[in-house]
């Protein structure tokens, strides 16, 4: 269909958001014990944005610390889906591979936890089922970590994938796994299915040091002004997606 842009009036005065990730959707900080979720600034400037009240713009933080898309990402989004069945989310926001990369993991199977399930992992958990029937829960959580969008846009909402930003290390192959991981995120297209470039937002490199001690904490995660930073950015991408609609 051919993009239209949608006056001011004809938005919605009111949306439901999921934001699911992992520390940096928590809003966590080294040396700041007080969270500060992107998710808060965003809830607000959508709100001034769209002529509405934060109250009107719902939105859930599940942000867990250290987890990996092929860790607990899968269970989790399920829980929230299943939680919000009866009024579901508009848009799920998802932010996630940066702690897979640290751990080592190649950008293509982050990329396919992401993205899709594979027939190898059907079929494996089919069979331990069948031999562990009482685990299956677990095996299905640990089998099943794939497809993170897929149940997303299942429920009926839009997506938009986070891609994942620069840190203080470059150590190894960490950079190069990441430029290939965000090129994959970039290339992604689904219906209902958006990206927004975070990592272009939010640098660690080309900015000058009162800057990086500004919006960076600990050189993997943000301060509180750098998690507003974030915040408005998204508030900006999923306002411009709303203006420029496909229905």
């Amino acid at each position: 269909m051919e993009n239209t842009t949608a006056t001011k009036d004809s938005l919605p005065k009111s949306l439901r958001i999921l934001c699911l990730g992992d520390s940096l959707t928590a809003g966590w900080s080294e040396f700041d014990p007080r969270p500060h979720p992107y998710g808060d600034t965003m809830q607000n400037e959508l709100a001034h944005m769209l002529s509405t009240t934060p109250s009107q713009i719902h939105t859930k933080i599940d942000g867990f610390s250290g987890d990996q898309v092929r860790g607990a990402y899968m269970r989790r989004m399920k829980y929230d889906c299943a939680e919000a069945a009866k009024q579901p989310y508009d848009w799920i926001i998802v932010m996630g591979g940066t702690n897979d990369l640290a751990w080592g993991q190649p950008p293509e199977v982050i990329y396919e936890n992401l993205s899709k399930s594979s027939r190898t992992h059907f079929h494996e958990e089919m069979h331990l089922k069948l031999l562990l029937p009482s685990f299956k829960a677990v095996i299905a959580d640990y089998l099943l970590t794939a497809k993170v969008w897929r149940v997303a846009l299942d429920s009926g909402a839009k997506v938009l994938a986070l891609n994942v930003i620069e840190a203080a290390s470059t150590l190894g192959t960490l950079v190069g796994r990441r430029n290939d991981l965000n090129a994959m995120i970039a290339k992604h297209e689904e219906d209902r299915f958006y990206t927004f470039d975070l990592w272009s937002v939010i640098r660690y490199t080309g900015i000058d040091e009162e800057t990086r001690k500004r919006i960076w904490d600990d050189g993997l995660h943000l301060t509180a002004e750098g998690y507003r930073v974030m915040g408005k950015a998204v508030a900006a991408r999923i306002f411009e997606l709303l203006q420029s609609s496909s229905e």
